[in-house]
């Protein structure tokens, strides 16, 4: 009776372990569904905002672009306002080209294939894009030296997902960012590295939750929705303050087999 009443309670106990054991994994489970819904919703607003804020800038984009047209006619060739009024021409004509692209990429099955690129390609063309946006910043562009090419699914989404993230280093300061491109035998990784205060842990730790700012006047937009892309992707991001000084943010992104020739 006593052996039986052992067992009995030995198995009672083991089951109970496994269940409960199982209970906890579907509750973090459901908490990690229920936070990626809410994201989605979430990334799902600023879309529907972002969709009606490209309409209205249209027109004013427009203005802007006769206007200085009629600016560099009137002003001296060669002077440093030609210059100026040249460089604002350009960062216009960006503007307007990405609102075009934007469009472009909107249709569902477009966005559903990402198209596979060579990642020192992509990355080179990202950044000359920013650089139109961002004249005041220095730079230097590092690529590994491994054997074989690495290849990435990109799209207009993961452009400006890193394009946000070269704008948060430039804004921490503009001098002597360096961009790395390195690549392992399932991983692309892309570290920004710059010089500027270093970043709260308490922000990289809550990166992608929430709306969280690296700026005193930022709203975190541009965090939360790097984060929602990368992910989507299947890579990740973090932010770490470098031993030097400065802020490291590391892209990881799964690499890709090449296209077909």
């Amino acid at each position: 009776m006593w052996l039986n009443f052992g067992l009995s309670a030995g198995l009672i106990t083991f089951f109970i372990y496994k269940m409960a054991h199982a209970l906890r994994r579907r509750d973090k489970a459901l908490s990690r569904t229920r936070e990626a819904a809410l994201r989605n919703e979430q990334v799902l607003a600023v879309a529907t905002q972002a969709a009606g804020t490209a309409h209205e800038l249209g027109t004013p984009l427009s203005t802007m672009a006769v206007l200085l047209n009629e600016m560099a006619d009137e002003a001296p060739k060669g002077s440093t306002l030609s210059d100026d009024i040249h460089l604002l021409r350009q960062q216009v004509d960006t503007c307007k080209s990405r609102l075009q692209h934007l469009v472009a990429h909107a249709d569902r099955r477009r966005m559903a294939e990402p198209e596979v690129q060579d990642a020192e390609v992509w990355l080179a063309g990202v950044v000359q894009r920013w650089l139109v946006l961002r004249p005041d910043v220095s730079h230097q562009l590092i690529v590994s030296e491994r054997r074989g090419r690495p290849w990435l699914a990109v799209d207009a989404t993961l452009d400006q997902a890193l394009t946000n993230l070269l704008n948060n280093a430039a804004d921490a300061n503009p001098e002597n960012i360096a961009i790395r491109l390195d690549w392992q035998n399932d991983s692309v990784i892309i570290d920004i590295r710059d010089h500027g205060p270093g970043v709260s842990m308490s922000i990289a730790d809550q990166l992608g939750d929430t709306f969280v700012s690296t700026k005193s006047k930022g709203m975190g937009i541009g965090l939360f929705l790097t984060h929602a892309t990368i992910n989507r992707f299947g890579g990740g991001v973090s932010l770490y303050n470098h031993p030097e000084g400065g802020t490291l943010t590391e892209v990881i992104l799964p690499l890709s087999s090449s296209p077909p020739s």
